[in-house]
Parts: C-alpha cells; sequence; structure tokens
C-alpha cells in the first residue's frame, strides 16, 4: 500500500505490479513465483482493516522511531504546519446529497438484508438507484429545486423511521441517513400536523457536515473546499553560519515525526498540543 501511494497506482495496477515487477519482488522480499499474487479484494479488505484499527499511525509511528535511532535524528529543533487534502470525490448539490444517500442505503440493505428490499417502492427505489444524485439534480429546473429537495427529505425521513426497528439501523448507510436528515431538514411538530418537515436554511448548513456519502467524513472549508486538514511535524537543522560544510557538525536526516489528519474546519491552534503530547510519549520531544 505504500508503494501504491507512492507511484500513485490503482488498484489494478498495483496488483499487476506485485505479480510482474522485480523492483517489487525485492522490495518486498518476494522470492517465490507462487507468492507474487494478490487479489484486488484482498488489498481493499486489508486496506479497510489498516484503517479501521488504526495500523496506519501505529506502523508510522513505529517506522518513524526507528529512523531516528538508526540515524540519530536531532529531534530538539521542530516545526509543525498544516495543509489541505482534497477529498476525489463529486461536488454535489444539496439535493443531490440527499439522492446519493438515498440511493447509498437503497444498494447496501438489498445487498446485506435483501427480504427489505420490497419494503421500498418501487418508484423511488428505481429513482435513486438507477439515476441517483445526477438525474435527480438535473432534471429538475432552479424553481422545482426546493420541491424536490422536500420530496426527498420526506422520502429520507420515512426510511429513516421503517428501518429504525430493524437491523439496517446498523449499517453505515443508515447512520449517514440520519446525519443528512439532522443537517439538511428540521422535524417539527404542531396540533395541526404531529410531523412536519422544513428544508433548512442554506447559512444554517454545518460546514463539517456530509459532502457526499461516499466520503462522509470529508468537510468544507470556503478557502479550500472539500477534504480535509493535514498537520505534519518534521525535525529540521539550523544554519550555523559555517562556510565549509566539513565544519559544520554531523548531523542526521530531517524526519517527519508527526502526521494528523482531521476536519478542514479545525483551526490550527488546536493542532499544537496534541502533537507535543505524542511526540512526548514517543521520547522524540523537542
Amino acid at each position: 500500500m505504500i508503494l501504491q501511494q507512492l507511484h500513485d497506482l490503482s488498484d489494478v495496477a498495483t496488483v499487476e505490479a506485485y505479480a510482474f515487477n522485480q523492483m517489487w519482488h525485492y522490495a518486498l522480499n518476494v522470492h517465490h513465483e507462487a507468492d507474487a499474487y494478490i487479489c484486488e479484494r484482498t488489498l481493499r479488505q486489508y486496506r479497510r482493516w489498516i484503517i479501521e484499527r488504526g495500523l496506519d499511525r501505529e506502523l508510522f509511528r513505529a517506522l518513524a522511531d526507528e529512523w531516528i535511532r538508526a540515524f540519530k535524528v536531532d529531534t530538539r529543533q521542530q516545526r509543525l504546519d498544516s495543509t489541505a487534502i482534497r477529498s476525489c470525490m463529486r461536488t454535489l448539490t444539496r439535493l443531490g446529497i440527499v439522492t446519493e444517500t438515498l440511493g447509498k442505503f437503497i444498494r447496501e440493505v438489498s445487498r446485506r438484508y435483501p427480504h427489505y428490499r420490497d419494503w421500498i417502492h418501487a418508484d423511488p427505489r428505481e429513482r435513486y438507484v438507477q439515476g441517483s444524485a445526477q438525474d435527480g439534480s438535473c432534471r429538475v429546473s432552479p424553481s422545482e429545486a426546493r420541491i424536490s429537495l422536500e420530496q426527498a427529505g420526506h422520502d429520507l425521513l420515512n426510511w429513516v423511521v421503517l428501518f429504525a426497528s430493524t437491523e439496517a439501523k446498523d449499517l453505515a448507510s443508515y447512520r449517514i441517513m440520519l446525519r443528512v436528515l439532522d443537517e439538511q431538514f428540521s422535524v417539527v411538530s404542531s396540533a395541526e400536523a404531529p410531523v412536519r418537515l422544513e428544508v433548512k436554511s442554506p447559512d444554517l448548513i454545518p460546514s463539517d457536515g456530509v459532502q457526499n456519502p461516499a466520503d462522509p467524513d470529508a468537510s468544507f472549508n470556503t478557502r479550500y473546499g472539500q477534504g480535509y486538514g493535514l498537520q505534519v511535524m518534521e525535525t529540521y537543522q539550523v544554519d550555523d553560519g559555517a562556510e565549509d560544510a566539513a565544519e559544520r557538525p554531523a548531523s542526521g536526516p530531517d524526519l517527519i515525526t508527526y502526521v494528523d489528519v482531521h476536519k478542514l474546519t479545525q483551526q490550527d491552534q488546536y493542532a499544537l498540543q496534541p502533537a507535543l503530547d505524542e511526540v512526548t510519549q514517543r521520547d522524540v520531544a523537542p
């Protein structure tokens, strides 16, 4: 997976490189032809496990600490800065977010619990699965968009209530439906109507709300767009003014000691203390 990111490869190209690239065999200690195979599904499965169990963080810390010791890196001086990571997802309208969320839930519940498929009538099932957000938001005029958003909101509310007492409530797509319902709509009650759905004003939509159900953890920033914030801390050496390189004291390479990914809505002032706490715990603090 590190080589995949390093060379910017797709899953298909990664599997092919693992099978046929001798440089990969050398790097990964593959000596026998029978071992030079991995299927795409296995690659995706291990990636999911690594992310869910936080193994990527553990691997980074272990490798960084080992390199610091091996290269005798001076960690007394370090600097911290942030940047943005753009999420590779399609930008959706509010209507698109709702319809994509409904389509995602229909597909997941149909795959995991096919006996619930008949609970959803054929018309909305086709509307949200066949065309999904692209058709749902592009086939309406601006004056009709609010009506369509309200209709999609009612479907969203109905499905949230309908599946609340079933095992489908534990699906990731159902939890996304709950978030989108809370972020995009207000559910109010009155004497005239027990339950009424109202579309929220755009200024009430949170910046860390769901931007696309395909990447529900991404957030929005007016400067950077949709994605994530990234904090990086590294060691560095100060030029001591010596003109002759031979007179300078020997020092190891500069290494990244800390990385953290967070919401784009988080300000940098809150990033320093967690960074110091972690590197102090690992005994590589500045």
